[in-house]
């Protein structure tokens, strides 16, 4: 861990992503998975979609996906005596409009409306309004924040996106959140970002 880590901070180096990479890349807060002999660990087809996403991400935008990540928990509690939000994934991409930040939310049903409300929609809404620490935290003032839906609970994935998106629109602390099918994402990913992240996936 310790090796790939630094290989990392090295290649991140001088890069727009070596504010992100260098508070992402685990230190002090790594922590041992605990197995249980023939029993699957729940976080398991969550992290394993997640993952997905991230290889169909790399394979459409290949040199122009900066940074792709899907730690597990991959911020402190707080920063600066800001709550942060821990993103199943997160991404850098190269636009024709320059790097771009993107935190990734990856819901399969399960999750209680008033939790994602507190941990996400609101957590999100705060960083938002703070420019200035988004830079010092991450190196992008600004940021993007996808939302990617299953639904393994009720196989309603539409209605899960409507019941998310209402969700965000009622909260006082409202925030600019995308929400997307999965199976979409996974299948195009530049839908994500628009003509801007076409006409970077169609360079030679």
């Amino acid at each position: 861990i310790h090796w790939a880590a630094a290989t990392l901070r090295e290649a991140a180096r001088g890069r727009p992503w070596e504010i992100l990479a260098n508070r992402m890349l685990p230190g002090d807060r790594a922590h041992p998975l605990q197995l249980v002999r023939g029993k699957a660990p729940a976080f398991l087809a969550h992290q394993r979609e997640v993952n997905k996403l991230c290889i169909g991400f790399q394979a459409t935008f290949g040199e122009h996906l900066q940074w792709a990540s899907a730690f597990d928990r991959p911020f402190p509690n707080t920063i600066g005596g800001i709550v942060m939000p821990q993103p199943d994934f997160t991404l850098v991409i190269q636009t024709a409009t320059g790097s771009q930040l993107v935190f990734g939310e990856h819901d399969r049903g399960s999750e209680s409306l008033a939790h994602f409300r507190r941990a996400k929609v609101e957590r999100y809404a705060e960083l938002a309004d703070l420019p200035a620490f988004c830079r010092d935290t991450f190196g992008f003032a600004t940021f993007r924040v996808v939302v990617t839906v299953v639904d393994a609970v009720k196989q309603k994935p539409r209605a899960r996106i409507a019941t998310l998106a209402n969700c965000a629109q009622q909260s006082a602390a409202q925030t600019n959140m995308r929400f997307e099918l999965a199976g979409i994402t996974h299948a195009t990913p530049d839908s994500l970002f628009g003509s801007d992240a076409e006409s970077q996936r169609q360079e030679p």
